[in-house]
């Protein structure tokens, strides 16, 4: 019997078993994947405030963000820039498995294979079930953080994310990139932006969202930087991921509490 049992290992999850371990709460995490992050579809940028109430270690820097350049539908490009770093750009796999590890030096305990199919609340706490692995676990509370895909608060009554985009997002190889570079329009990514942000030397993310067609979005969108120069090829793996734009009608109740991505 854990006092609090987390479903899900990304930031939100991780973090969230550092702060509970810390408070001298037993916590485990469960992870459907077999290794933490790497399923993780993000550009890892986070503002400067961000970076500081997390305490992120400055080795997990990509790429300091001082400046960007706004390329508007029509018209010349517009570029913003500070003496001092705005934000960072992170890689957010490893960013997973530093903060998953930090909780673990508090106490967490981290389980990697086990999705959750079903949760059963009852008088004195919480059944969790893998129908995968079969097992089951108990606790006093259950906190869901597995993204906005997550069946599990619909499950429970407390409703459904109804508005949801996508986004796209590529490794690239990049051509002298010093900014970060967000692109408007609705030929690019409609109702939304597409994005070049550096990261290592010689490298970069590309991506966008958009609510339909990201694939087709997504191929365009290489296709244009391919024809100014910015990328080396359009022979790239894309992935994608669901972004919430609005919170559960709920995202609490007796035991359960909903954060991150799949609380909206």
């Amino acid at each position: 019997m854990y006092d609090v049992l987390i479903v899900g290992s990304g930031p939100s999850g991780g973090q969230l078993a550092y702060q509970l371990s810390s408070l001298g709460h037993s916590t485990v995490v469960l992870e459907k994947h077999d290794r933490i992050g790497d399923h993780a579809c993000c550009t890892g940028i986070i503002g400067r405030e961000c970076f500081e109430a997390f305490s992120i270690s400055s080795s997990l820097v990509q790429f300091q963000a001082c400046s960007a350049t706004f390329f508007p539908p029509t018209g010349p490009p517009l570029r913003l820039s500070k003496d001092a770093p705005q934000a960072y750009i992170v890689h957010r796999p490893t960013l997973d498995r530093t903060l998953a590890q930090r909780a673990q030096g508090a106490g967490a305990e981290f389980l990697t294979n086990s999705p959750v199919n079903n949760l059963i609340l009852e008088d004195g706490g919480v059944r969790v079930q893998s129908r995968e692995s079969g097992r089951e676990w108990q606790a006093r509370a259950v906190v869901l953080a597995g993204g906005a895909s997550s069946a599990l608060p619909q499950k429970l009554g407390m409703g459904r994310i109804d508005d949801l985009a996508t986004g796209a997002q590529a490794n690239v190889e990049v051509n002298g990139l010093k900014d970060v570079e967000v692109y408007f329009g609705l030929g690019t990514a409609p109702g939304f932006f597409a994005w070049l942000v550096p990261t290592t030397p010689g490298n970069g993310l590309a991506g966008l969202i958009t609510r339909h067609q990201p694939g087709q979005f997504m191929q365009d969108f290489l296709e244009r930087l391919f024809r100014d120069g910015k990328i080396a090829s359009t022979q790239v793996e894309t992935s994608f991921g669901r972004i919430p734009l609005k919170p559960l009608p709920r995202t609490w109740g007796p035991r359960v509490m909903v954060v991150g991505d799949a609380a909206g």
